[in-house]
């Protein structure tokens, strides 16, 4: 059978060419774009870091009375306390990252964290390695939060969203 006529199969070659030139549009917008990809989530890194001096273990000793990068709570405070006061209501704000976008809903009540949680997940991983995280957000009365093997990326977007939401709610 001939090849590129009319109701015909196109030719091995111009297949061949629209390929390398679709993969070349695509390594070009790749290679532009990493390093601000990669500049963007540094910057979540160190931020996220930055707050969590306070939770670092500074002995061998103390390590073993931590759980989960935190302090063991005893039997009769189950929270901690807000290190701000928010103003009550619902609030929302975005997290993002390369792999897609997370929306958190944090409820503030008698300016504590009353409930966060995922409301919109948007990334192209599911979003149910990190469903622990908006307990940890009540639990300790802040966005800071535990990273999470294998959705280090999520887990910050998460974060993001969680900041950007008690900023909407500061008093």
């Amino acid at each position: 059978m001939a090849e590129g006529g009319i109701g015909n199969k196109i030719g091995c070659g111009l297949a061949c060419a629209s390929s390398a030139a679709i993969f070349a549009v695509f390594l070009a917008g790749n290679v532009r774009t990493r390093s601000a990809v990669d500049r963007f989530a540094r910057n979540v890194a160190e931020k996220r870091v930055a707050g969590m001096v306070d939770r670092r273990v500074r002995s061998v000793q103390e390590g073993l009375h931590w759980a989960s990068g935190a302090p063991k709570a005893s039997a009769a405070s189950s929270t901690a306390e807000p290190k701000e006061h928010w103003k009550d209501g619902t609030y929302k704000g975005w997290g993002f990252s390369r792999h897609g976008d997370i929306e958190a809903t944090v409820v503030i009540t008698h300016g504590r964290i009353e409930t966060a949680a995922i409301s919109q997940c948007r990334t192209r991983y599911s979003c149910g390695v990190i469903e622990p995280l908006p307990g940890q957000v009540v639990q300790r009365q802040s966005p800071d939060i535990d990273y999470v093997s294998g959705a280090t990326q999520s887990a910050d977007a998460f974060y993001e969203a969680v900041v950007a939401a008690l900023q909407k709610a500061k008093a």
